[in-house]
């Protein structure tokens, strides 16, 4: 009877779910959720029996949902959750941490609110997508010329700006294995949050990984940048739900779009080879008179077999993480510059001291006092009213240790300034220009056509980059000139304060007049560089403030400017927005321009992530249909206890038959007093997915051959699944007695199936109205029965009075184990269904 070993039985100290999908395909794996506190809890185990880590699903507002399905990527690495309200999220396998949630697909479409009812992750076919010419040169699919090759050969920026990690008691000395911190609100911009995205390496996007980070991926501004599984490209993760829309995403996290089929898919189907898929519909169990059509819907993506889908995800990804690391860079530098609610930015600092140095004299000067005219009085003639003498010689404003305060954060951030734009913002647009101008390439020609991308759209993003870059540019060059006036105005202070203190003292002045004046003219109260932070975005383009025709020779040039001096409108700045001659009164919000540019962008990636939903073909009309005379519980007598599960084999014993995969059909028709476990098998034929044949049937009498009076015992089956191409795992009790659940293996695969008799093809009826007609050939004798034939199976332990069982199988070779929870859900056990459990 212990065909099988028993490799764990778990008694889990809360009430747990277990869903079809929940082993790990490649690993010793499972997920179990419970819930606690009102609030849903995910927990990865260890076959052994060991549970590796345990979060929270969801916070606050989300405290309502329901897991519809889980899946796991290819590599095992990532798990998706599915939930209702429609929303996915990604969790990392190793820690649990979440990687990213994905609502927007689900809020895009025109629809009424439905319920996600499946959920899919198929693995990539890398062979598809390779071309004929072997990769000699270890390119990695990489065409030589394009973007992603241009970005490869430049050296990498500087790794982008983290932000700190808060730690708090509970972070450090909480349990490992459990996940406390609740992930903070992401500061970036929401069109970056809902851009579609792929989970790149920096190192792709030609942006160097930060010194000693490991895969750190959970903060939530990451938004999946980092990812080292190359089994998850390509792949497919497929959801649908039950407004027969189907969702599909590369990688997990790129959106492809969504296709309406107008039939709820039960099972969905994949070839390993083509983005080709098969949908198998089930009707509304609440009606008794609409049922599924046998035959699946076919739907080809043919874009999905090239390798243009990709191509055009990867650049969307770059241009997201390139503009992500330019808005970050500009939000540090402008909260370095302008403060933020946490704390005073650089630029208050001048005006803190002005402000004291106004009200110092007001209390010498009660009518006008002008702190900006007696410095500059000071300065240029040299002659000190009394409330300045009183300032300057004892303000603690005016102490070495302010000053020295103040020269060092305003010199610190001019040079942040300075360095951030020239070493990240102005290469990041210019590898941002790479990116579009390919893009601008493909809008113009015919075999890009399903991307639909607008050829002006395109390039009025080239023009918004290329003002970034010379917007940038300028603002790099105005720090740098903006520091050497704070320098000099530093000197001056420092010049008269010593000159106060000590007036017996001949001191030499270390600074530049006229730079000090231009300081206090439009540094100190007014700086110019707050223009890059303030106002409206730029609305010029870089070469209307060229003056066209400029001679580099001096006799060109004296020319040039005698001819200014009589007629100053020809040299005047053309910009429609501003008074003409005037660069200073030019807009140049940097901060806006990038705002701007990532919202023109991202509208431009998203519709054309929508290509391969457009290039979509749906087969033949395959709804729900009318179902002739279908069985109710007054004429079969049917139970709660019978049910249907799906199973397509493409090789092996798909290659018989003329067909190129084989559907199977397992259903349970609880009855009394007979009941039966029908298989059928249509064979069909790629690529169209038409039947070649009429279904061939096999049926299984819910008894086995036993050794007693009459020699056959009833079976009271409780969960079946399918295993692998041969074998279905079933769990039964025998109905003559009391004993634990028996769990086996039966080999579907090598029995004898015969051509149904009956008229009428898969295509035209019904699931229910076959059955009824193989129900009424069995009443008829024109199908034999047989009973169920167990060859090994085992006793499962404690499930004595369970009447209902969840049930999770891993039919991969080397793996082969299937994991059963009782109807109380407090009680696991994992079954090695290769070894045996004879010496046990």
């Amino acid at each position: 009877m212990n065909d099988f070993d028993q490799i764990a039985l778990i008694r889990l100290p809360l009430p747990c779910r277990l869903l079809a999908s929940a082993c790990c395909p490649d690993k010793d794996l499972l997920v179990l959720f419970s819930r606690l506190g009102g609030r849903d809890r995910m927990s990865l185990w260890k076959m052994q029996g060991s549970k590796k880590w345990e979060v929270d699903l969801g916070d606050d507002d989300n405290l309502n949902e329901d897991i519809v399905g889980i899946a796991w990527s290819s590599s095992g690495q990532t798990i998706a959750v599915a939930y209702h309200p429609p929303r996915l999220s990604l969790y990392s396998s190793q820690n649990g941490q979440l990687r990213c949630t994905l609502k927007s697909p689900f809020e895009a479409t025109n629809c009424k609110p439905s319920r996600l009812s499946g959920i899919w992750w198929f693995p990539g076919n890398k062979e598809s997508l390779e071309g004929t010419i072997p990769d000699i040169f270890k390119r990695k699919n990489i065409i030589t010329g394009s973007a992603l090759s241009i970005l490869k050969s430049l050296p990498l920026l500087n790794p982008p700006f983290e932000d700190e990690q808060k730690l708090t008691a509970t972070n450090i000395f909480a349990f490992q294995g459990s996940q406390t911190r609740v992930p903070t609100k992401s500061s970036l911009p929401e069109v970056l949050l809902r851009w579609n995205t792929l989970a790149l390496k920096p190192e792709t996007v030609s942006i160097s990984s930060a010194s000693g980070a490991e895969d750190n991926m959970d903060g939530p501004d990451s938004l999946l940048r980092q990812v080292k599984y190359a089994d998850d490209e390509n792949s497919l993760l497929v959801i649908a739900d039950d407004a027969g829309r189907v969702y599909s995403f590369l990688d997990g996290t790129y959106y492809l779009g969504s296709v309406g089929l107008n039939v709820t898919s039960e099972t969905i189907w994949k070839f390993s080879k083509r983005a080709l898929f098969f949908y198998y519909p089930h009707g509304d169990t609440r009606k008794d008179s609409f049922s599924a059509t046998l035959q699946p819907l076919p739907m080809a993506i043919p874009l999905l077999d090239t390798r243009h889908a990709r191509d055009c995800a990867m650049l969307s990804s770059i241009s997201h993480d390139l503009l992500e690391y330019a808005a970050v860079a500009t939000r540090d530098i402008q909260e370095t510059w302008l403060g933020s609610s946490t704390f005073t930015g650089a630029r208050e600092l001048g005006q803190i001291w002005l402000q004291a140095f106004q009200r110092k004299l007001a209390d010498f000067d009660a009518e006008q006092p002008n702190a900006m005219l007696d410095m500059i009085c000071a300065l240029l003639t040299g002659y000190k009213s009394e409330g300045f003498r009183d300032y300057f010689g004892s303000s603690e404003h005016m102490s070495d240790r302010a000053l020295q305060k103040w020269d060092n954060t305003v010199s610190d951030a001019l040079l942040k300034i300075r360095d951030t734009t020239s070493r990240r913002i102005v290469p990041a647009l210019q590898r941002l220009y790479v990116v579009f101008d390919e893009l601008h390439g493909w809008s113009n020609l015919p075999h890009f056509s399903l991307f639909e991308l607008a050829p002006e759209n395109v390039k009025e993003c080239l023009d918004m980059i290329q003002t970034g870059i010379f917007v940038a540019s300028w603002l790099a060059d105005t720090a740098r000139t903006e520091l050497s006036h704070f320098k000099n105005f530093m000197g001056w202070l420092r010049f008269e304060t010593a000159a106060l203190n000590n007036p017996t003292e001949r001191l030499l002045p270390e600074f530049d007049h006229v730079e000090v004046n231009s300081y206090l003219k439009s540094g100190l109260t007014d700086c110019q560089v707050d223009r890059w932070f303030l106002g409206s975005p730029p609305q010029f383009r870089p070469e209307e403030l060229q003056r066209h025709g400029e001679a580099t020779e001096l006799a060109g040039i004296l020319s040039q400017t005698e001819l200014a001096l009589h007629t100053p409108s020809k040299f005047a700045i053309r910009n429609k927005n501003e008074s003409p001659g005037n660069r200073l009164l030019l807009d140049r919000n940097l901060s806006a321009l990038l705002a701007n540019l990532m919202d023109r962008s991202q509208s431009i990636f998203e519709h054309a992530c929508w290509a391969s939903a457009r290039s979509a073909n749906v087969g033949p009309a395959c709804s729900i249909l009318p179902s002739q005379g279908l069985p109710t519980s007054s004429d079969t007598n049917w139970s709660n206890r019978s049910f249907t599960r799906h199973h397509v084999a493409e090789n092996g014993v798909s290659n018989e038959a003329h067909g190129e995969f084989l559907q199977y059909l397992a259903t349970h028709v609880a009855s009394e007093p007979r009941s039966f476990l029908i298989f059928m098998k249509t064979p069909y034929r790629k690529p169209a997915g038409e039947a070649v044949e009429h279904s061939q049937v096999a049926v299984l009498e819910c008894c086995a051959d036993e050794e007693g009076e009459d020699g056959i015992s009833r079976l009271e089956i409780i969960g079946a699944e399918f295993f692998d191409d041969t074998n279905l795992v079933i769990i039964y009790r025998n109905s003559a007695s009391t004993e634990n659940l028996i769990i086996a293996l039966l080999e579907y695969g090598n029995l004898s199936y015969q051509d149904l008799q009956n008229e009428g093809s898969t295509s035209t009826r019904t699931r229910e109205d076959m059955i009824k007609a193989i129900l009424q050939e069995i009443n008829e004798a024109h199908i034999p029965t047989r009973p169920v034939p167990i060859s090994r199976c085992r006793k499962l332990a404690a499930y004595h009075k369970s009447s209902n069982v969840s049930l999770a199988v891993n039919g991969r070779e080397g793996r082969r184990t299937v994991c059963v929870l009782d109807e109380s859900g407090m009680t696991l056990e994992v079954l090695d269904m290769e070894a045996s459990g004879e010496d046990e």
